[in-house]
């Protein structure tokens, strides 16, 4: 299966050859027979694959959720809207792990801490003062 690289060369993907960006789980796909259809695997996932027509020898279409089928194509153009599609999921899932908050490292601040956590807080015993040592004042206003 070759493809149009963004330069005019063209590209076999069944060779091995791929885009210079694409991540090492894009390189990683390939086709596997499995029955009479093809299916596309990267490792033990798999990503889609391509069954034959029932009605038109030659053609084939990909399976889509809810048990359509797509339209006919040849075997070429079928694999190449089954990879194409991998190539987009994996693409979207690179970018979701890279925007998630969740997977983001913890920021530790700009400065260094100085001091430990103890000197910040309040210390045991507070000094008073005189006047209010005696607080509330007796009931006879002062005079004795």
């Amino acid at each position: 299966m070759a493809f149009k690289n963004g330069g005019g060369r063209t590209l076999d993907i069944d060779r091995g050859e791929t885009r210079s960006h694409e991540s090492p789980l894009v390189r990683s796909l390939a086709w596997r027979k499995v029955g009479n259809s093809w299916q596309l695997f990267a490792g033990k996932r798999r990503f889609g694959k391509v069954v034959p027509d029932s009605k038109h020898p030659g053609m084939w279409r990909c399976p889509r959720s809810g048990g359509r089928l797509s339209d006919m194509a040849n075997l070429s153009w079928a694999r190449n809207a089954v990879m194409e599609a991998a190539i987009r999921e994996i693409e979207w899932e690179a970018l979701q792990a890279a925007t998630d908050p969740r997977k983001c490292p913890e920021k530790g601040g700009v400065f260094p801490p100085t001091s430990s956590r103890s000197d910040l807080t309040a210390p045991d015993h507070v000094e008073v003062a005189a006047e209010w040592r005696d607080w509330p004042p007796s009931d006879d206003g002062g005079a004795s």
